[in-house]
């Protein structure tokens, strides 16, 4: 789930009037029917734009299994933030690059 914010003025670069801005979400992972559920949450700082730092902590507490709904998360994500699917991509990239 995402939490967001839309001020009439533009407080970053590239942002537009109104549009909502990401700056909390809370991600609750079930690994096997039985288990605990984990629960993993991001809160952005009051200063900068807090895409980029979402967006890494997002990605890396997924792994293979559940990128998939991730995914989807992103997605959604996508939907707020028109520059978004640029930094997941630059955020992506790097991890795959890592991984090599």
């Amino acid at each position: 789930m995402f939490e967001t914010f839309n001020p009439a003025v533009p407080l970053y670069d590239y942002s537009k009037p109104y549009q909502q801005i990401v700056f909390q979400y809370s991600l609750h992972i079930l690994d096997k029917p039985g288990r605990r559920l984990q629960h993993n949450e991001f809160l952005a700082q009051p200063t900068g734009y807090p895409r980029i730092k979402m967006i890494e902590q997002l990605i890396g507490e997924t792994d293979e299994q559940q990128i998939s709904k991730t995914r989807k998360n992103l997605s959604e994500y996508c939907k707020l933030d028109t520059l978004a699917m640029v930094e997941i991509l630059k955020v992506l990239e790097r991890e795959i690059k890592s991984l090599l």
